[in-house]
């Protein structure tokens, strides 16, 4: 028997040892036989591994199922495991018969001959002993060369598919590591031990890989090291390393900078060796360019190490102390008024060069620290004298009560009392523009062929009322514009789908209908034969999806298999995208996490008698978002129109405004448009339309419908006449529990509404929405009349976790809506306030300048939203405060007068920053409005002292609030 053809039973009978023993007999002639046939078994074992997938599905799955996603994925995963198989041992044979290191290293880093994650069955591990075995007969330096190559492939700590091998590569052959950064991150994150060959090469560049010290952040060195500690440590005893090493290891490190995690490690590396003061003393220049910007636990090392050594000079001093007094943190730049001090003491005549530092603590943000550095000034008067001038010109900088004591020693100025603002008046808020209307047509005809463009609500208005009123006027010329499209595939192959849900494919079906009557319904009686017999079909359909699993092993490098690999990818994509989909289901996923809507009543929830569109291609009504499922409705109407020739020649529910409102008169116009020619309105678009007129009765427009010969015009009539739709009932409740892992926060939307006696608008309204979707900005355009009805449909982005899918549009669609606001306006609007949205400064000024601004409410909702979520308080401050200087000033201390007794700390809760900060904005606005009025919060913890910021601005508050005498 020839070698290939034993090696060919060896691997298919998967005899992992007799195939390394097989291959450590090869001669030369045998080695070349083999790697020449190489290549081509792996085209059969790939074509097996995909007759053994198609067979395995023909039995269970149709060709329809085929075709869907989540059955093409198994697939792919399946044929992909049956060639995984066979990988180890085909790595055996390379590795024993390709002849040059770079040919040998391009084999064994093929990644379709690995597992892409550590899945259970692996057989690497248990070849890989066979493999290095087979790797070290060869010669020492092709072992080294396909060492250094394959471990140049390691791509970081999760690359567990060439991980075992490249080590095993290098340890096996001793071959120096290349210097490829994510191999060290590998190698840490495999696992350090003291005995490990690699280990003394591999250490000390930990020092120079970036990920380091986040791969590393949770190593410990204390109470009991951790693992990579122990054996630094272990190392250091062995004399394997030395401290001097890593010293300089860890402050070249610092010195090239980082966040705080990412430098956790190498600060608890360092303190374990604790360096001794002579150590320390030849790192103190180093030591000194950390103080400025390093992450504050870097700094406060350095800091330690410079006061251990010395005497410094005045000039590293008063470098030192500058730094630190331009810090943040309190505490450091405390360490260094303490270092000045003692400085200052031993060397009195020092003191006018550290003058500067001193009049830089001057300006801290910590009233702490200003105070501190006041009485270091007055304590050392007598050595600042001949500098008194550098004091005097930094005096501006202290509080009110601080600096007097300074400029009466030193001169200078004292800050002067706070100025009063300058009141801003709000701008005025422009009327709503009308609404785009879609010229010129033939650049508009073109934009149906973008999928997502029609997503867009607006557009997808503009695009029905051009296609309705085109069609009636000139339908022949309609045709020719889009018969281009039709015939381009563009508008064709979403008509086959099972459910029509997204707005494009009612287009399609649109455009599709108007230049070829009937082949719609055509093409759905194609789809829907699927043949019986499907095998052949189904291997079609898998192979090109698992084709690139063992394709392109001939190339040279695993750079050009990638780019041979998109390619291929590239050629699916187009090739499914210009064929039409015999058949897809949809798959809808409902996530209701931290959302429990109010039961409606009895009365709203009764069967609706009349009928509703029961065409199968419509999605369930739960599916899709409610403003989704009434446009999808209109669609559907209009298509079904089209299709019986009774199209009326006007869309009524067109808006002619921005904000989505319709003017009555407009409204009325088409009416008797529709009448003169004697064509009944559509019903789901004359429900839209009645919920985008404005508030009020106008019954002198009511007199005019009446009047109109149509079902659809008394309906018009009535509700004019009425006023329109009565405010359901909104609101929410806040639920607080406690969970396992911390409080649980549950958000009760209210929506309950009066039945209409319009189908489609009791459907809207029947319960607040549980689709979270790029759909916010439909709500207001679908109900501009009623903005709190909106918001609490817009409450399922806030108490989901995704409000920062709440885009401008839909925030400040929802303020310029109409209709009286709430709890749920408050809480949308205070959430977007943090941070996670968008538009709430255009929001919040354009309500306050209407008189519309929930202030109150938004106080409260905002206090629940910081104590109780994670949102943060900074952005809400910037915003506030912003707004504040935009002239909503009013708005914005009655926002935060009742945002004070619910976020301010409470009994056994100590302040923090953000209490301080809430507190002297409030200050800030009340001195702007001359507020008045006490708050019991307030005035109690002002009754606590100034001994921090948080009292002093609780004090300044209190005394604007309730000014003595």
């Amino acid at each position: 028997m020839s070698a290939w053809l034993k090696v060919r039973y060896l691997i298919k009978e998967k005899m992992t040892k007799a195939l390394a023993d097989r291959v450590l007999s090869f001669d030369p002639a045998e080695r070349a036989e083999v790697a020449k046939q190489l290549p081509r078994y792996v085209k059969e074992l790939q074509a097996a591994a995909i007759e053994t997938v198609a067979a395995r599905l023909t039995g269970t799955h149709t060709l329809a199922d085929a075709n869907d996603p989540w059955v093409r994925s198994n697939a792919r995963r399946e044929a992909r495991g049956e060639a995984l198989k066979y990988g180890p041992l085909l790595l055996i044979a390379g590795a024993g018969a390709i002849a040059t290191p770079a040919a040998a290293a391009a084999w064994l880093t093929r990644r379709e001959f690995h597992h892409r994650s550590a899945w259970h069955g692996d057989p690497m591990p248990r070849a890989l002993p066979h493999l290095l075995r087979v790797v070290a007969a060869r010669p020492a330096e092709w072992q080294a060369e396909v060492a250094r190559r394959v471990a140049e492939k390691v791509r970081g700590a999760n690359d567990t598919a060439f991980m075992p091998l490249a080590f095993g590569l290098l340890r096996a052959t001793g071959a120096e590591p290349p210097a490829h950064e994510p191999l060290v991150l590998a190698w840490l994150d495999n696992g350090v031990s003291a005995d490990d060959p690699l280990t003394a090469s591999m250490l000390p560049r930990i020092f120079e890989v970036e990920g380091v010290g986040r791969l590393l952040r949770d190593e410990q060195v204390s109470p009991t090291p951790s693992p990579l500690f122990s054996v630094i440590g272990q190392l250091l005893a062995d004399g394997k390393l030395t401290r001097e090493g890593l010293l300089d290891g860890c402050v070249s490190r610092f010195l090239r900078g980082g966040d705080a995690p990412a430098l956790r490690f190498f600060v608890r590396l360092h303190t374990m060796l604790d360096p001794s003061p002579e150590a320390s003393s030849g790192r103190s220049r180093d030591y000194l360019r950390l103080l400025p910007a390093a992450p504050g636990p870097v700094a406060d090392l350095a800091l330690a190490q410079l006061r251990r050594t010395g005497p410094h000079d005045s000039a590293d001093v008063a470098e030192g102390v500058e730094a630190l007094a331009f810090r943040a943190e309190i505490k450091l730049a405390r360490a260094g008024l303490s270092w000045l001090d003692q400085h200052v003491r031993r060397a009195p005549a020092d003191a006018a060069e550290l003058a500067p530092a001193l009049a830089t603590a001057f300006g801290h943000a910590s009233y702490e620290i200003q105070e501190r550095a006041a009485k270091l000034a007055v304590k050392h008067q007598a050595a600042l004298g001949p500098v008194a001038d550098v004091l005097a010109d930094a005096v501006p900088l202290l509080p009110a009560d601080l600096g007097p004591q300074v400029s009466a020693i030193f001169g200078g100025e004292t800050a002067a009392d706070v100025p009063e603002f300058a009141v801003a008046t709000l701008p005025a808020v422009a009327a709503p523009g009308p609404f785009p209307a879609p010229e010129p047509r033939a650049e508009f005809w073109s934009l149906f062929a973008d999928f997502w463009y029609l997503d867009d609500p607006v557009r997808i208005e503009q695009w029905l009322a051009a296609f309705v009123e085109d069609v009636t006027e000139d339908r022949p010329a309609l045709r020719a514009a889009l018969r281009p499209y039709i015939e381009s595939g563009n508008a064709s192959h979403w008509t086959t789908l099972r459910c029509w849900d997204h707005n494009a494919h009612w287009v399609a079906a649109l455009v599709r209908e108007t230049v070829d009557p009937g082949s719609v319904a055509a093409a759905a009686n194609v789809a829907q034969a699927v043949p019986a017999a499907a095998s052949e079909n189904l291997m079609q359909l898998i192979a090109p999806a698992v084709k690139r699993v063992t394709a392109y092993v001939l190339s040279a490098t695993k750079e050009e298999a990638e780019e041979a690999e998109e390619a291929e990818e590239a050629e699916e994509t187009v090739a499914e995208e210009d064929s039409p989909s015999p058949l897809t289901a949809v798959m809808s996923l409902a996530v209701k996490n931290f959302f429990i809507p109010r039961v409606q009543s009895a009365e709203h929830d009764r069967p609706d008698e009349q009928s509703a569109p029961t065409d199968p291609r419509l999605p369930a009504r739960r599916s899709v978002s409610a403003p989704q499922m009434l446009r999808l409705r209109r669609l559907h109407e209009v298509y079904t129109a089209l299709r019986e020739e009774r199209l009326p020649p006007v869309l009524l529910a067109t808006p002619t405004l921005v904000t989505g409102h319709l003017d009555p008169t407009v409204l009325v116009e088409r009416l008797e448009r529709c009448a003169a020619e004697g064509v009944e309105p559509l019903p789901a678009d004359l429900q839209q339309a009645l919920l985008r007129l404005p508030r009020g009765a106008r019954p002198d427009l009511a007199e005019r419908a009446a009047k109109v010969d149509l079902i659809a015009a008394a309906a018009v009539a009535d509700w004019l006449a009425e006023g329109g739709m009565a405010d359901p009932e909104t609101g929410l409740e806040w639920h607080v529990e406690d969970g396992r892992y911390g409080p649980i926060v549950r958000i009760a939307p209210v929506l309950v509404a009066r039945p209409t006696g319009h189908r489609y608008i009791d459907e809207l309204l029947r319960h607040p929405s549980e689709q979270s979707t790029h759909d916010g900005q439909s709500w207001s355009l679908t109900l501009p009349s009623h903005r709190e009805v909106v918001a609490v449909n817009l409450l399922r982005y806030v108490v989901n976790g995704h409000s920062w899918e709440l885009r401008a549009e839909y925030i400040v669609g929802m303020a310029d809506a109409e209709g009286p606001v709430g709890e749920a306006t408050a809480l949308v609007l205070a959430d977007v306030l943090c941070g996670k949205g968008s538009g709430a400064l255009t929001a919040l000024l354009r309500m306050a300048a209407k008189g519309e601004l929930p202030a109150e409410a938004i106080g409260r909702q905002l206090a629940l939203v910081l104590r109780h979520t994670d949102r943060k308080v900074r952005p809400a401050l910037a915003v506030l405060a912003e707004a504040a200087e935009q002239g909503a000033h009013e708005q914005v201390w009655t926002i935060m007068r009742a945002l004070l007794p619910g976020f301010l700390p409470g009994e056994g809760e100590r302040p923090n920053v953000n209490h301080s900060a809430v507190v002297a904005l409030a200050a800030d606005v009340a001195v702007r409005t001359g507020a008045s009025g006490e708050i019991p919060e307030v005035s109690a913890h002002a009754s606590r002292g100034r001994d921090s910021r948080f009292g002093r601005e609780c004090v300044r508050l209190r005394d604007q609030l309730n000014p003595v005498g």
